[in-house]
């Protein structure tokens, strides 16, 4: 372990303190929270500066680096909502960084690398000021966090553009097809049911929110039905089902005042997921994606009616805390799983 890992492992070991300051109650907690938010950007600096100054760039680095950096920024964003930063903004922002991760898996399945673009550096540099911006509450703030939304659109459409030749070829393969449709289509209905949740349409929320929930069977259905399963269509569709329900969940979290711990249990287990998936693809070099157990969907079903049942305050606490419950051993035979097949094997 060297100091650039160390930096990295620090950055991701102090963020859920950071996370403590942006909603707890005391006096300058967000000047406190703006100072430790600067000071772990700076770490990013650094971990790459050290790493390629003495020559220690290495796989668990790779992995690690990226991983510190969307925990810091996409913890932060998410603790923001509803302190200065909209819903949809968030949405956005995450479905991106989702997308990303999933190109960058699916060019690893060919051997390939996305290499990180001058758009991508001055993203993560808007991003940082937005929130810090956010944080101090800044005049025009706001203006400035949708500066950062735009920017982070553009330069995940220029990566997109960046990879166009390797797109094409899974457009050739079927990689990208009528299953893979339907999974686009439900991480765009994400910002449409947020937008119609906090504009009170509670019930064509609903409506939104079942209709993409049936893409997720459509999505299975036709990718069996017509052999058209794919390394990407594997890894888009659980990222589609994380979007779609880790958004009702934290705009559930914001408008009815749920418990951070409650929140924080449904981002860890899927932080887990992701962790784990990426190990294997860049440390291990292995490529595949994991498939989703029995438990998992049992969970997805209690997440989905935890969520419905909310918003309708139909039995809400029964359904809420089942999922829990499921969400973590879910959590728990993951990590176990991985321990056991990965690291001992």
């Amino acid at each position: 372990m060297n100091i650039s890992i160390i930096l990295t492992l620090l950055r991701i070991f102090l963020t859920p303190f950071l996370l403590f300051f942006i909603v707890s109650d005391i006096p300058y907690n967000m000047w406190i929270a703006v100072v430790m938010f600067s000071a772990l950007m700076f770490t990013d600096y650094l971990d790459g500066y050290f790493a390629r100054k003495r020559k220690q760039v290495t796989k668990i680095g790779k992995l690690l680096d990226p991983i510190a950096d969307k925990f810091l920024i996409l913890g932060t964003l998410v603790f923001l909502i509803g302190r200065g930063v909209d819903a949809w903004m968030a949405v956005v922002i995450i479905s991106r960084e989702f997308l990303i991760v999933l190109l960058r898996f699916y060019l690893i399945e060919d051997g390939e690398t996305l290499a990180v673009s001058w758009l991508g550096k001055i993203k993560t540099t808007v991003q940082a000021i937005a929130l810090g911006a956010v944080m101090i509450n800044f005049p025009f703030s706001w203006y400035i966090m949708l500066a950062a939304t735009i920017i982070t659109v553009w330069s995940g459409l220029d990566y997109f553009y960046s990879a166009r030749k390797q797109l094409r070829t899974e457009i050739k393969d079927l990689g990208l097809n009528l299953p893979n449709t339907f999974s686009f289509l439900r991480i765009a209905l994400a910002p449409i049911f947020l937008f119609a949740y906090f504009n009170d349409y509670i019930y064509i929320a609903i409506t939104i929110f079942f209709i993409a929930g049936l893409t997720d069977f459509f999505d299975g259905y036709f990718a069996r039905k017509f052999k058209q399963t794919s390394f990407f269509g594997s890894a888009i569709d659980p990222i589609a089902d994380k979007v779609l329900i880790l958004s009702a969940i934290i705009a559930l979290f914001i408008r009815l005042n749920l418990p951070i711990w409650m929140l924080v249990v449904f981002l860890a287990k899927d932080l887990l997921i992701l962790l784990g998936s990426a190990y294997i693809l860049i440390v291990k070099d292995r490529k595949r994606v994991f498939n989703a157990a029995g438990i998992s969907k049992i969970t997805t079903v209690f997440q989905i009616a935890a969520i419905l049942s909310l918003m309708i305050d139909f039995y809400s606490l029964y359904f809420l805390y089942s999922s829990i419950i499921f969400t973590i051993l879910t959590g728990l035979w993951y990590s176990w799983n991985f321990f056991t097949k990965e690291i001992r094997a």
